[in-house]
């Protein structure tokens, strides 16, 4: 099985230090240390090429670098200004395209709610021939909706 880690939960400045960031890392790499016969790859967007290398090097011995791949969203692409909705869309079908070129079997999306104030572009297949996978965190957002939502 070809399982697609998408790891913008790692790359996004919100995220990425704290928890959602380092336990997506923590899971990706103990995925990748023991695929159990599965091909695993990283996706990562280039349009937060600042953590690109850092993430290529948390992946030393683990996977090949052949087995990290990118695709860049237009940016900005933040969901809090509207002026965004077209690059958001066209983002979303660019990082469509670049998973049919990989040809997974799984996409798992470390997390789908970002992209609010980062450049993070999170779906879930709809008519795509691969299944999807999310993590879901916590639901402190349901419970405080006047602070989160």
């Amino acid at each position: 099985m070809h399982i697609v880690l998408d790891l913008q939960a790692c790359q996004s400045p919100a995220s990425r230090r704290r928890g959602i960031g380092r336990y997506s890392l923590a899971l990706a790499k103990a995925m990748a240390a023991h695929p159990r016969g599965h091909d695993i790859t990283v996706l990562l967007n280039e349009a937060m090429g600042e953590s690109i290398e850092y993430l290529r090097g948390q992946f030393d011995g683990l996977l090949p670098q052949s087995r990290i791949r990118t695709w860049e969203a237009l940016v900005p692409a933040t969901c809090i200004d509207p002026s965004n909705g077209f690059r958001m869309r066209a983002s979303e079908v660019l990082r469509t395209q670049a998973l049919r070129q990989l040809k997974p079997d799984v996409v798992h999306v470390a997390s789908l709610f970002e992209g609010w104030v980062e450049d993070v572009i999170a779906t879930v297949p709809g008519n795509e021939a691969h299944l999807g996978a999310v993590t879901l965190y916590d639901l402190i957002p349901l419970a405080h909706e006047e602070t989160y939502l």
